[in-house]
Order: structure tokens, then sequence, then C-alpha cells
């Protein structure tokens, strides 16, 4: 066995264990103890889920670790007694005005429920396409070390970035900053691609040289794409304020997402790939 593949063998099996092992303290986390945090539970239970057994389990335990688990620790150490649930609503908001402010105001503001805005929904539909790119891109990391070296650090840095963002956005706030982040890495990528199926790279083992272009990573880049404009269209909501929008467009939205996610992922294990 070569080196290069005992240490994808490694890394694919500790990615394994890792999902296995941050799923099971993500579960043991009590429900209260997410909502106080303002992360969402199952989607970090899927996150991590889908990333361990695609080989990016490290990914996810770098994003979990330091995004998520100090404020699950924060909102442990700020936990009312066990037994708050039988005392009066008095008692409860004596308790909330000694807690850290911004753990009681996301508890209170989760206990709403209040529906989603326009923004939300059409995020969640953008991380879920930046998602798809960061397995893509995962899946040919192999691929482009063999061809040149760097290309592939560029992928794999491309892979954790994309992952790191779609579950900061999603299990955060909505920040500006973020998606505009957002918008502009996954433009950089599908810049690189048109440069790279047109004019070629100025780099790599043969430069100014166009690459073919291949059906996967066709998908991928309209995945960009598309989540570039979802991300364009949430913050024009934000700047307007709008709280909903047309229910024709969030169901072209989401087919189009739909069918792009699953192709996007799936394609590149049914034979030859490139992106």
């Amino acid at each position: 066995m070569s080196p290069l593949i005992y240490i994808a063998v490694c890394w694919i099996a500790a990615s394994y264990v890792i999902g296995v092992a941050l799923t099971a303290e993500q579960l043991r986390r009590p429900e209260w103890e997410w909502e106080a945090a303002g992360s969402d539970r199952r989607f970090w239970v899927w996150l991590t889920v889908v990333l361990g057994f695609h080989g990016l389990g490290q990914y996810a335990a770098v994003a979990y670790l330091v995004g998520v688990r100090p404020r699950l620790q924060a909102a442990q150490r700020s936990r009312p007694p066990s037994r708050l649930d039988a005392l009066n609503s008095g008692l409860a908001r004596q308790w909330h005005r000694g807690t850290d402010e911004r753990v009681a105001a996301r508890w209170r503001r989760r206990a709403l429920s209040r529906p989603k805005s326009a923004a939300d929904e059409l995020v969640v539909l953008a991380v879920l396409l930046v998602l798809a790119s960061s397995l893509v891109h995962a899946a040919v990391i192999s691929v482009h070390f063999e061809d040149y070296w760097p290309f592939g650090i560029c992928f794999a840095v491309a892979t954790v970035l994309q992952a790191l963002w779609s579950a900061r956005v999603y299990s955060e706030a909505l920040s500006r900053r973020l998606l505009i982040a957002g918008a502009v890495g996954n433009g950089a990528l599908v810049a690189a691609w048109l440069i790279s199926r047109t004019v070629g790279l100025p780099l790599g083992p043969q430069p100014w040289e166009p690459e073919a272009v291949g059906a996967v990573d066709v998908l991928v880049t309209l995945s960009e794409l598309l989540a570039i404009g979802l991300i364009a269209a949430a913050l024009a909501c934000m700047r307007d304020r709008r709280p909903s929008i047309s229910p024709v467009y969030l169901r072209l939205a989401t087919a189009f997402t739909g069918v792009l996610f699953l192709y996007s992922v799936l394609l590149p294990f049914a034979g030859n790939h490139s992106a």
C-alpha cells in the first residue's frame, strides 16, 4: 500500500469515527441547551453525519468545536435551576434578568417561534447549494493532488471554507458580512472555473490550456451561481425588510435547488468526473 493510499484510508476512518462520536456528543445535550445557544440540534446532527460519512468529519468537528460548542457550554453554565419549570413566572423572569443578555434574548426569541422571513428561506436554499459544492470539491481533491498538488490544496481549502460557511450561516443570525463573504467566495470559484475552461489557468501541468468541460463541474458551477443569486435576493430582502416572498418564486427556487443539490452530490459517484 502506497503512503498516499494509507493516509487516505486513515483519514476516512478517522472521519467515520469523528462522525459517530460527534453525533453522540450532540445528541446527549438537551434541547433547551441548544435553544439557549441559538443553534439547531437537528441541523448539526445532520451536518455531522453527512460530512462524517463523506470523509469530511474533521471539518464538521472544527466547525462544531469552534462555532457551536463554546456557546453550548456558556448556556450550560447559565442554566436555570433544574426545577425552573415548576417555579412561577416571576421567578423565571428574575432568573432571566440575571442571565447573560445574549443567551436570554436567544431563549425568548426561540420561544416565540416567529415565522421565518424571506431572507431566512432564501439563505437556507443557498446553504444547501454551497454544501453540495463543498461535497463535490471534497470528492475530487485526490484527483487534483495527483495532477498538480497546489490545485489539490486549493480544492481542500475551498471545501473547508464552504463547509464552515454553510454551518455558520445556518446556525447564526443572518449577517450581511457573512452573506457577502459567501457570495464573493463562490464568485471567485465560478470565475476560476470559467477561466480554466476558456483560456486556461496560468499555473498547472499545462498552463494556458483550457480544460475539458464535464457534467459535474457544470452542475457545481450552476449551484454556486444560484447560491450567489439567492444570497443577493436575501440581502435585498434584508434591506427592504420584507417579511415574506412570493410562493411562486420560492417554489421555483426550491425546485431548482433540490435538482442541483441531488445531481451535484450523486453524479460524481456515477463515473468519471472533473471540477
